[in-house]
């Protein structure tokens, strides 16, 4: 596989980073150019790619990027979402913060959602 094409470890003291002593930075792939790492990222949190049902799994930010995984086939898109979002004057947007949403999905069980954690570190 070629290099741009996979991960890379960095070692953190090598682009300037002052972490703690022997930090090594496990920095993702793109998948294409404007389908960034922080999408591989949500796609192998989420273990997008072991499901066995079709999912569509999706990062809005200032790029939007989804991913529809169907029969073992994955297919990732981006379009620009900030612009549009600026425009819209949106009232009632919040910021990552602990206790906030982070997912939703269904189960037999009925609805669920996940939030982000409210330990602090």
């Amino acid at each position: 596989m070629c290099r741009r094409c996979s991960a890379v470890d960095v070692k953190a003291r090598e682009i300037g980073l002052m972490l703690a002593p022997g930090t090594t930075l496990h920095v993702l792939p793109n998948i294409a150019g404007y389908v960034g790492a922080d999408h591989v990222a949500m796609l192998l949190a989420t273990q997008v790619a072991d499901r066995a049902d079709t999912v569509l799994a999706i990062d809005i930010g200032t790029n939007t990027e989804m991913c529809l995984a169907h029969d073992g086939r994955m297919t990732s898109l981006s379009c620009a979402s900030g612009p549009a979002f600026e425009g819209a004057h949106i009232k009632f947007g919040m910021r990552a913060a602990p206790g906030r949403s982070s997912g939703c999905g269904s189960s037999t069980a009925g609805p669920n959602t996940r939030q982000l954690s409210t330990r602090r570190r």
